[in-house]
């Protein structure tokens, strides 16, 4: 009676170990599908863009502090603004494609302008009252 009763247990411990090794397998392969799953679900993040002919930077109390735009010439400009919302730099391209910076007052009155003509010569001026040209480059 003991042989059958060790030949009964050590046929269960065959068989539990048997569906635990196909339990483990399927666990397995639950654990790598889900990981498929989940990494091939994930595209790669996309580019944003924006696309405009016009941006306006605001502070906190909404007061335009700068603005980047290109205008119907072909001109664009970035512009930057103190707190009272006057114009104090520029930085842009004419509709000839050459560059320009201007700096100004806190009235809005241009002071210096910093070129680049399409004949490579270089501008420099600075400016005084009603745009009186107190120095400039040759």
């Amino acid at each position: 009676m003991l042989e059958r009763e060790l030949a009964v247990l050590s046929e269960r411990v065959v068989r539990l170990e048997r569906r635990l090794r196909r339990l483990r397998l399927v666990g397995m392969a639950l654990v790598v599908a889900t990981a498929g799953v989940v990494l091939s679900g994930q595209a790669p993040p996309e580019e944003r863009t924006v696309v405009a002919e016009r941006f306006v930077l605001v502070d906190s109390a909404k007061k335009t502090r700068a603005g980047l735009r290109v205008a119907r010439d072909g001109a664009v400009s970035l512009t930057l603004m103190d707190a009272q919302e006057n114009i104090r730099a520029v930085l842009g391209l004419r509709s000839d494609g050459s560059p320009l910076l201007t700096l100004s007052d806190k009235a809005g009155e241009v002071h210096a302008l910093l070129t680049v003509r399409n004949d490579k010569k270089p501008g420099l001026f600075f400016l005084g009252k009603d745009d009186k040209v107190l120095w400039k480059t040759p």
